[in-house]
């Protein structure tokens, strides 16, 4: 988990982490952004909410499948519907989107998902729509002990997410 990266880099079993949540704010740890992304609904094609306007109330009159507290922005998505007086009705959470997808698939319910990590290549069964007029950016941050020597081969590693990072359009 997030939380777990902060405590491998403060305990020295980690250099470096790479991760949404908790990083930003904790103390001892400097953290730099990486990318931004946002979240998108995936659901079986012939689902209602692949058709018309995605509203939260729409999205909070189905179960949705997302990924548990501390991964992958979930606490954003619980904010927001709870900032519009509604709550998700999740019927499931996961860590691991193609853990997700499985579960759309079986019928589970929709899946809100990072949108980045959905590689359509083999999905003609499944569409997904953009979330980014209703759900706040994410932020992946690149995160390291601070006053710690870092060793030269991890600092190009960084430097090269960042570039990386900076190079890539996580919104498309």
């Amino acid at each position: 988990t997030p939380a777990q990266l902060v405590d491998m880099l403060r305990e020295g079993k980690a250099d470096i982490a790479i991760c949404t949540e908790e990083i930003g704010n904790a103390p001892g740890i400097v953290s730099q952004k990486c990318y931004d992304w946002n979240h998108a609904l995936i659901a079986p094609v012939g689902h209602s909410l692949c058709e018309g306007e995605l509203t939260l109330e729409r999205m909070a009159s189905h179960p949705v499948l997302t990924y548990v507290f501390g991964f992958t922005g979930r606490s954003k998505l619980h904010n927001t519907f709870r900032q519009a007086g509604l709550e998700m009705d999740v019927s499931f959470a996961a860590t691991d989107t193609d853990v997700i997808l499985s579960y759309v698939r079986l019928g589970f319910g929709a899946g809100i998902i990072a949108k980045m990590a959905y590689l359509h290549v083999h999905d003609d069964d499944l569409m997904l729509r953009d979330l980014s007029h209703l759900f706040p950016v994410s932020t992946t941050l690149i995160g390291w002990t601070k006053h710690k020597y870092m060793k030269t081969y991890l600092a190009e590693l960084v430097e090269l997410l960042l570039e990386y990072g900076e190079s890539e359009n996580w919104y498309a």
